[in-house]
């Protein structure tokens, strides 16, 4: 029986970081919110506000902040219809895994893409899209 347990965790733990092999070299890693774009706008709005939260602190553009790369990371993003009537909005949250982490760092970058719904109007099912670049050091 306890062989089977050993057996079982070892597979636990060989499914949680065996595809990190790379990084479990590394003590820490850097994470920066470099930049939100616009990338689409189907008459949605012209004026907006945009927040990024790692793990619900909010992340500051430009700022770094280090990552253990065993840690569970929930980065999440969100952007604001500003000086509207009815202010539509969308937001998105990714688990950063080790699998993310490996290729980002491969990468040294990788965004999220946030799609805003207009709700109202004569555009109303009009899209806008951001696109939010994070680089990973």
């Amino acid at each position: 029986m306890r062989s089977l347990m050993a057996a079982y965790l070892l597979i636990v733990v060989i499914l949680l970081f065996g595809s990190a092999d790379s990084l479990r070299g590394q003590s820490s890693l850097s994470l920066t919110y470099v930049d939100a774009e616009l990338i689409l706008n189907q008459h949605v709005g012209n004026e907006w506000t945009h927040s990024v939260w790692l793990n619900g602190n909010p992340l500051e553009r430009g700022r770094a902040v280090r990552l253990e790369p065993v840690n569970r990371y929930e980065l999440s993003v969100a952007v604001e219809e500003t000086n509207e009537k009815y202010i539509d909005d969308g937001h998105t949250t990714r688990v950063l895994t080790a699998d993310l982490l490996q290729k980002a760092l491969t990468d040294e970058s990788f965004y999220l893409d946030v799609t805003v719904t207009e709700g109202n109007g004569r555009y109303a099912g009009g899209r806008a899209v951001w696109r939010f670049y994070f680089s990973l050091k």
